[in-house]
């Protein structure tokens, strides 16, 4: 303990926070740049006469800048303790539970883990303050989310310890999804969307971490040939979870006038008390569990306990930071663009273009994400090679959302996502499991935590102002589907060069053997 307390680790936490920051202002600086930079343009096109009035003020603009840097501080601390806490806690856990070879408590633990991991997740989060709660209490919301990836981590789970093909799933998962969203009329469009802006939620920062450490922790113990293959999918697979639970939580609850809703108004107390209640709630309940687990079970070092509860508060402060700064900050300016271009329709489109492509630059899993892809595809696949897609593909998604909005508002999500999900599973056929989980995993990267805090909001008010009115849910569930196919097409041109180079390679040794053939 008194290591954990020690003057060089101290500044061994603050090299790392400071490492962190860096890597989330890299997520946050470029969105202030163009939010920068469209407010200067704005006076142009006043002067042009195509708004009548400044979209965002001067002194907005220094709130969001200078909420950007808190924000990113938030989550530099928020990833540190998450390393140190669910990460931990993740392969603790998931290594004891193959140990012991009880499935029984296997199913039990990986359910209860994975809903109360889901329940923290920032992002879930700021997905359920758009939802009025007097329509749905955004806590029972969070709830049915949480649950269903607990109820799919452990399908999850199961996979890797029975050694199914990853690629049946896909095709069974994704196939009860729509049958279950073919049940849906049209007065309940808002909780279809809803159902998969839920999955693009759930991997965010506090989730991923969690389940890719319990599924490596899990693989890792059970071995065999395939355990590095395993060790992808748990991501994927869970997400598919609250897709359908909140499908069956909605046609429960029957036709809704499901609205959305973005407090712009918040005072900075006003987002900091809110942002500590949400925060108090979910973290209380995942470290109860790991106390009363280690006691049962674990039975941790000293030392090692005490860096998890140093990790807890942590992940506490930077959650209540990040909370604070995306609804004071990030929240406005995001509903503030989507509001304000109304009568200057283009700028939509060229802003959808421009902040669909930098969030997945500039999202660190996609990053991650890139080393794993170069790395299964032993260096074929390049990663500026599926940056450029992954962001090409963000930007039509944004771009799909923001003209569905403006123009189409009244059309099913399942005309968008139906023919997408149909063409990942067609391609899941001719390419690699290996290919396919990490194509699974990734499919929630690009909706990171500024889809959410600021794609969202930007989103969603546009489609308060449109010629006709809708909710603007939906938008984060498109972005969760192009880096899905993206990386299965990346997959399929990967095995079509596998089998022309190989061809290739034969010719030449058949050419050089025949050329040593002596003839009479």
């Amino acid at each position: 303990m008194n290591k954990v307390l020690s003057f060089k680790n101290f500044k061994a936490i603050f090299k790392e926070i400071f490492s962190k920051f860096l890597e989330s202002f890299a997520s946050v600086l470029p969105i202030l740049i163009v939010v920068a930079i469209v407010y200067g343009f704005q006076f142009l096109l006043l002067d042009l006469n195509y708004i009548n009035k400044e979209v965002i003020s001067l002194s907005l603009l220094i709130t969001f800048i200078i909420c950007g840097i808190i924000l990113s501080v938030g989550m530099g601390i928020f990833s540190l303790g998450a390393d140190m806490s669910m990460t931990s806690i993740g392969r603790y856990v998931g290594e004891d539970l193959t140990k012991r070879k009880s499935i029984i408590l296997m199913v039990i633990v990986g359910f209860l883990l994975g809903t109360l991991a889901t329940i923290a997740e920032p992002d879930l989060t700021v997905l359920a303050e758009y939802i009025p709660s007097d329509q749905l209490n955004p806590l029972v919301f969070k709830v049915v989310v949480g649950i269903g990836i607990g109820l799919f981590l452990v399908i999850g789970i199961l996979r890797i310890l029975f050694n199914q093909s990853i690629k049946l799933w896909v095709i069974l998962l994704y196939g009860i999804v729509f049958m279950i969203a073919c049940l849906y009329g049209d007065g309940n469009e808002a909780f279809l969307e809803l159902s998969f802006d839920a999955s693009g939620v759930t991997t965010g920062q506090v989730t991923v971490p969690f389940l890719i450490s319990f599924g490596v922790g899990i693989a890792g113990v059970k071995g065999g040939a395939n355990d590095k293959d395993n060790s992808f999918g748990m991501s994927g697979i869970a997400s598919v979870g609250p897709i359908i639970m909140v499908l069956i939580f909605g046609l429960i609850l029957g036709p809704i006038n499901l609205e959305s809703q973005t407090n712009d108004t918040y005072t900075l107390f006003e987002a900091f008390k809110t942002s500590l209640e949400d925060v108090s709630l979910v973290i209380a309940p995942i470290l109860g569990f790991l106390i009363i687990y280690d006691i049962i079970f674990l039975r941790l070092r000293k030392e090692e306990l005490f860096r998890i509860l140093v990790g807890f508060v942590y992940t506490f402060v930077g959650l209540v930071v990040f909370l604070t700064a995306a609804n004071y900050g990030f929240i406005p300016v995001g509903k503030a663009l989507g509001v304000g271009f109304i009568n200057a329709k283009f700028m939509y489109i060229i802003l959808a273009i421009i902040f669909g492509a930098l969030v997945v630059l500039a999202e660190p899993g996609v990053h991650i994400l890139n080393e794993q892809v170069e790395d299964v595809s032993n260096g074929r696949i390049k990663k500026k090679t599926l940056l450029l897609g992954l962001s090409i593909g963000a930007a039509l998604s944004v771009l799909i959302s923001v003209l569905k909005a403006l123009y189409f508002p009244n059309l099913s999500i399942l005309y968008i996502l139906a023919p997408g999900y149909i063409l990942g599973v067609i391609l899941s056929l001719f390419i690699d499991d290996m290919f396919i989980a990490v194509a699974f995993d990734g499919g929630g990267i690009a909706a990171g935590s500024m889809s959410s805090a600021f794609i969202m909001p930007f989103i969603i008010g546009i489609a308060s102002v449109a010629p006709i009115k809708s909710n603007g849910f939906g938008a984060i569930g498109t972005m969760v589907m192009f880096p899905f196919v993206t990386i299965e097409l990346i997959g399929v041109i990967s095995k079509i060069d596998t089998v022309i180079s190989n061809k290739k390679a034969r010719d030449k040794i058949r050419s050089e053997y025949d050329a040593q053939i002596i003839t009479f």
